[in-house]
């Protein structure tokens, strides 16, 4: 019976091969606009209904303490001030995203310090906890003692039992320990020609689109205008300037669009310019003058929203 059904099937296909034709190409533009509507979700969460009660405990977690999402910017170069520099500047200007974005910025480790501080007696070693236990019941065995009508105030000073924990905050200090490496208040190596900074963003875990908008978005802060105008300043023979960001093959381009009557070798020293001011690697393309458009824009973002 399929064998029949197949054969009938072949001779209405061959015999009528226009309308076939007009049919698959119907359901392949269905088909493709179907696919073009899929969205990937790589969150486990988004799997399970928003009922569970699991689900409910994540989301309240996630309130208070955010995801486990984690964008890590490094920055390596010889000179430690600029790359700290880099840091504090970078961090002020993520910092300026909305909240349901970016949670936080974790650029110094300060935070951190002033955290262990506040709650040292939350990290005390067995034995110094046993002493604080003993110091703490002896003052309120004293103070018991106090409000007992048969009690004898000698005038002693200091009174006989005190609450004092400077020494045990002191000795275990030892247990506070950054989570990478320290330079000068910076995470980071290499007597601070290599340091990172960690942005946390909102939620549990950043669907693909959402990381890399979010990547876009700080690599857009990267560059600055007055850095492109110092380029330009640092050779005369170009007129207008113009950097252009692209996206090729998964990957961020950059390149410069200058403007000049030419000169042999130009190109690969405005490179080395653009580099050293950016520290950014770009490629330079020059044109003739009067080919960038006079609309007062000196960095183009060409890369694709999605």
């Amino acid at each position: 019976m399929l064998e029949s059904f197949f054969k009938r099937f072949l001779r209405w296909s061959t015999t009528h091969w226009a309308i076939f034709f007009a049919l698959c190409v119907v359901v392949l533009a269905v088909s493709i606009f179907s696919a073009s509507q899929l969205q990937l979700r790589s969150s486990l969460k988004e799997l399970l209904p928003e009922r569970y009660q699991s689900v409910v405990q994540l989301n309240r977690m996630l309130d208070r303490v955010g995801g486990i999402s984690v964008l890590t910017v490094t920055i390596e170069s010889d000179n430690v001030e600029a790359n700290k520099k880099f840091v504090d500047d970078l961090s002020q200007k993520v910092e300026t995203l909305p909240r349901d974005e970016v949670r936080y910025v974790n650029s110094k480790v300060t935070p951190i310090r002033e955290f262990y501080e506040k709650n040292i007696l939350h990290f005390v070693d067995r034995e110094d906890l046993k002493t604080l236990y003993t110091r703490l019941k002896r003052v309120i065995d004293y103070e018991k003692i106090k409000r007992s009508p048969l009690f004898l105030d000698l005038g002693e000073d200091p009174p006989p039992a005190t609450l004092q924990f400077d020494d045990i905050k002191e000795r275990n200090r030892k247990n506070v320990k950054m989570p990478l490496a320290v330079v000068d208040d910076y995470y980071g190596g290499e007597e601070g020609r290599f340091l990172i900074m960690m942005i946390r963003p909102q939620g549990a875990a950043l669907a693909v689109d959402r990381a890399r908008a979010l990547i876009a978005k700080v690599k857009g802060m990267v560059v600055r205008p007055e850095q492109i105008a110092e380029i330009a300043k640092r050779h005369p023979e170009l007129s207008r300037v113009r950097l252009v960001v692209t996206r090729e093959a998964e990957q961020d381009a950059m390149t410069l669009h200058a403007e000049t009557a030419g000169g042999e070798g130009l190109a690969d020293a405005v490179a080395a310019t653009l580099q050293s001011v950016t520290k950014l690697k770009g490629a330079v393309k020059l044109v003739a003058p009067g080919s960038l458009p006079n609309d007062g824009k000196v960095i183009a973002d060409e890369r694709p929203v999605s």
